[in-house]
């Protein structure tokens, strides 16, 4: 069965998409979707022949155990609301990002037991999974390239053999900061066109002055590639002992050379080589 930690790889808009996608295939129908902000308690909507609506509603977030039966608590004073001003909620369907208890989930089940009609309408992080390892689903995966993100440890054993301890480390740590950083980065022309030159080119240089956004934005956009194109690995260099190490790695991989430029003036001499180095580097 598939493993995959949706609140670490999904801002909560994509697991928004991501949960509507999953529900359309497994009730074959067409769920409305609405616009980000205050939703009601409505992440999604479909009405069937007979006229009868069903409410999607998706949670992402960590430490779901603590603070979900407070969280649906308020989501069933919405159904109520929607119910008291004259609208129909004839079902209920709940996809959460993370796992819960059972004892949780019979909790949920009780407080909202005039809207959800049975316990699989209550999606878990396993649930998910496992639908996922069905064949009918196998387009979900294709389509969210962020299922693709290889985890730690997979990076760890990929590197292992190849990279000393210190460019390991150093690689694992950037890649758990760029899965974080995401949650707050905003995708722009730029960001655009960068993904647009890497395509082409297979490689690119990000160049501004400092504090401008350039690393963030090299890490996103080497995490796109990590994902888009299951690319195998990621390697974090600060210099050219780095990139030739990382060179030898087999098989398709991601490559990010931060601050190459130097920030001091010394710096900037050994730049001077540094670029001719790159130009004679085939990818």
């Amino acid at each position: 069965m598939k493993s995959y930690e949706y609140s670490s790889i999904f801002t909560p808009q994509e697991f928004q998409n991501f949960a509507r996608d999953i529900i359309q295939i497994k009730e074959n129908k067409f769920i409305e979707s609405f616009a980000e902000g205050k939703d009601g308690g409505i992440d999604g909507r479909f009405i069937d022949q007979e006229g009868n609506i069903t409410i999607l509603q998706v949670k992402r977030y960590k430490n779901m155990n603590v603070t979900i039966l407070n969280t649906m608590k308020e989501e069933k004073r919405k159904m109520d609301l929607l119910i008291k001003n004259g609208k129909r909620v004839d079902r209920y369907i709940l996809v959460l990002s993370e796992d819960i208890s059972v004892q949780k989930k019979d909790d949920i089940l009780d407080i909202m037991s005039e809207y959800i009609k049975c316990s699989e309408d209550v999606i878990m992080k396993a649930d998910l999974n496992n639908l996922l390892s069905m064949p009918k689903y196998k387009e979900i995966e294709d389509k969210y390239y962020q299922l693709w993100y290889p985890s730690t440890n997979i990076l760890n054993r990929k590197l292992f053999d190849v990279v000393n301890g210190v460019l390991l480390q150093k690689s694992k740590m950037c890649y758990a900061d760029m899965i974080e950083e995401k949650q707050i980065f905003v995708e722009t022309s730029v960001y655009k066109e960068i993904i647009s030159k890497v395509h082409k080119n297979k490689t690119v240089i990000i160049s501004g002055e400092p504090g401008v956004g350039k690393t963030m934005l090299g890490k996103q956009v080497a995490l796109f590639y990590l994902g888009k194109y299951h690319t195998e690995t990621f390697i974090n260099v600060s210099d050219m002992n780095d990139l030739y190490t990382a060179l030898k790695i087999n098989g398709k991989k991601v490559i990010f050379f931060d601050d190459f430029w130097g920030g001091n003036q010394l710096e900037k001499i050994k730049v001077q080589n540094v670029s001719k180095e790159l130009t004679r580097i085939k990818v």
